[in-house]
């Protein structure tokens, strides 16, 4: 009951947080570490299986493909394998979460895009420079890497 009261309270005062992309019911429990927390867990409790599944992905070399009912796309050109757990908004105001696999064990940008990155106590992170668009990324454990981009 507390948590659908706190949901029904987030979204009707999200709409006067300026440019906040989803609710803040989204924001109290990305900050207090449950919904971030919940994908790591996951990828540390199934390396063996994800590895695999990775592994097969590359090398049948197919570029899309699902897990779990998750989207993934495997980035050839970047060796990066991306599972897309999560996403948030509408048109021009959408957050976009999940993990990915890098070969190279380099932070990569959504969709295997090559960015900037700026690193912090936390991982990495990009923004961009003339916009309100971001992407954070964080390592898990080697080659395993969570993300979140704002757009």
């Amino acid at each position: 009951f507390f948590f659908r009261h706190l949901y029904s309270i987030s979204l009707k005062l999200s709409c006067f947080i300026p440019r906040a992309p989803f609710s803040l019911f989204y924001h109290i429990f990305y900050h207090f570490g449950g919904l971030n927390q919940r994908f790591l867990s996951f990828v540390r409790e199934n390396q063996t299986h994800l590895s695999q599944f990775v592994c097969d992905t590359m090398e049948a070399g197919k570029i899309v493909s699902t897990y779990r009912n998750w989207s993934v796309d495997y980035y050839e050109g970047v060796g990066a394998v991306e599972f897309l757990t999560n996403s948030f908004g509408i048109g021009p105001a959408t957050t976009y979460e999940g993990f990915y696999y890098s070969e190279n064990d380099i932070p990569i940008g959504f969709q295997g895009v090559n960015l900037n990155f700026i690193q912090n106590e936390n991982g990495w992170t990009w923004q961009e420079a003339d916009g309100d668009n971001y992407e954070q990324t964080e390592r898990i454990i080697a080659h395993w890497f969570w993300f979140k981009i704002s757009f």
